[in-house]
Order: structure tokens, then C-alpha cells, then sequence
């Protein structure tokens, strides 16, 4: 049977809203939000009996939002690398190169790349 599209619509915003509680319970530090945000990032998965139901365009929209994702998340990887280097620069007394586009200059980071604060998905 094939998916309708506001089915496919509902669970590719259910699957982003859960990867965005993921982010902000992880932000906060909240044991309690992260329990409840791994349980719906759970509940939201698509498993791949549901996918072969969903036609070409749907599988693609799906594609699109987990690359967007994926980009997200890639960002927040490189905001942690510099901040840890930086954290670690300073306890150990190094010198920090660290640029106002929130990057750091040496340990083969690109310093035109722009390392994003926000982790939103």
C-alpha cells in the first residue's frame, strides 16, 4: 500500500522534531529531557517495511531532510572539536588561535569554515 503524502509528510517532521529534542536535551544537560528525547527519536524511526511503500518522491524528500540533518550535525561536530581544543589549550596553558568566526587556525581546521554555535536540526 502506498503512503499518502501527509503520512510521509507526518514522519519526516516527526523523525526532525525528534533529532531537535536529541539536540536540545543533549544541549541542557537534563538526564530526565534526554531519556524522553531518545524515546521518541525511538518511536520516530521509519522502519524500512514502511519505506518500500512510499513512492520515488517521498524516499527522496526523506533523503533530503536526513542530509540536512546530517550537514547539522556535522556542524555541531566541528563547534565540539574547537571548543574541546580550545578547553584544552587553555588547561594546559598553549596558545589558543582561535578566530571570531569559530574556528581555530592551526590542528588542520580550515579557518574560512565557519564552526556554528547552534545545533538545530
Amino acid at each position: 500500500m502506498e503512503a499518502r503524502p501527509q503520512d510521509v509528510t507526518v514522519a519526516i517532521e516527526r523523525l526532525r522534531a525528534a533529532l531537535e529534542g536529541m539536540s536540545v536535551a543533549l544541549a541542557s544537560g537534563d538526564l530526565t529531557r534526554l531519556l524522553a528525547a531518545q524515546e521518541a527519536l525511538l518511536a520516530a524511526q521509519i522502519p524500512s517495511a514502511t519505506l518500500r511503500g512510499w513512492t520515488d518522491e517521498a524516499r527522496a524528500e526523506l533523503r533530503t531532510a536526513l542530509r540536512r540533518a546530517r550537514a547539522t550535525l556535522n556542524g555541531c561536530r566541528r563547534t565540539n572539536h574547537v571548543l574541546l581544543k580550545l578547553v584544552d589549550d587553555f588547561l594546559t596553558g598553549s596558545a589558543a588561535d582561535y578566530t571570531r568566526q569559530g574556528s581555530l587556525t592551526a590542528d588542520g581546521l580550515d579557518p574560512r569554515t565557519e564552526s556554528r554555535v547552534s545545533c538545530r536540526v
